[in-house]
């Protein structure tokens, strides 16, 4: 039985999870939602607040998954963050950063690629 689209992004977010936090990262917030949009996690790099946007792809043969991230879905995450911030910033001088996370092929072995800074506000 073929694993559900929202089953497979849900394990691609905890394998990026887990990578982040292996890279030092801490978490703020998973799957953070608002009404203008979702930002698949919300983790700190020191003094950096990241928003990271989690792709996950059987193959890249027809187009990379960073490819995937539109202009619009772009404007999402940036609006939602920009809420996000609104709500929770410590500091009128926090540095933020947009990251995606790309894993192509089988979950399990999946090959990871993080992009920092792959798009700017």
């Amino acid at each position: 039985m073929p694993v559900n689209t929202h089953l497979k992004g849900k394990l691609a977010e905890d394998i990026a999870y887990q990578y982040l936090k292996q890279q030092g990262l801490k978490l703020l917030v998973k799957n953070y939602r608002s009404h203008t949009g979702e930002i698949d996690l919300i983790m700190r790099d020191g003094e950096i607040t990241v928003f990271i946007e989690v792709r996950s792809r059987r193959y890249n043969s027809y187009m990379h998954a960073v490819e995937t991230i539109d202009s619009g879905k772009r404007t999402h995450i940036i609006v939602t963050s920009q809420e996000y911030l609104q709500h929770h910033r410590r500091s009128n001088k926090d540095i933020c950063r947009f990251d995606v996370v790309l894993l192509t092929g089988a979950p399990e072995s999946a090959r990871i690629e993080w992009i920092k800074n792959a798009f700017e506000a």
